[in-house]
């Protein structure tokens, strides 16, 4: 029997969070941070910006889809974290490059400071002039 009314379902929308602090998966609709294969053929993987497009699968409860921001290569990801601070890029470069000294001053056997000198010019590394 046809009434004449018909029901309509009205969906709410929830607002996305703007922002994710790193705690469980990601919300869908957010840009963050996850590990994948880079656009050279040598299959690194590394950080790269990426918005995330669909919550976990049944089969999958720690991977999200995402988009690589940069060439729009759809990927599963189980890698991820919310998009770093300038401030933390900087101190994370700033650890490398630490790092990377250290790992040139472990090669020399003296404690003579010219030859200490000597490897760090040879390394590559030089005074910057403060502008």
């Amino acid at each position: 029997m046809d009434s004449g009314v018909q029901i309509l379902r009205v969906n709410t929308l929830v607002p996305r969070p703007k922002t994710w602090t790193g705690e469980g998966l990601p919300p869908v609709g957010i840009e963050i941070e996850a590990m994948l294969q880079g656009l050279s053929t040598s299959g690194n993987y590394a950080w790269r910006r990426a918005l995330v497009v669909h919550g976990p699968l049944p089969d999958s409860q720690g991977e999200v889809l995402v988009f690589d921001v940069e060439t729009t290569r759809p990927a599963w990801v189980d890698e991820f974290r919310p998009i770093r601070t300038p401030e933390q890029i900087a101190a994370e470069e700033r650890k490398s490059d630490i790092q990377a000294l250290t790992d040139v001053l472990r090669t020399i056997n003296t404690t003579y400071y010219p030859d200490v000198a000597e490897a760090i010019l040879l390394a590559g590394y030089r005074k910057q002039v403060a502008p």
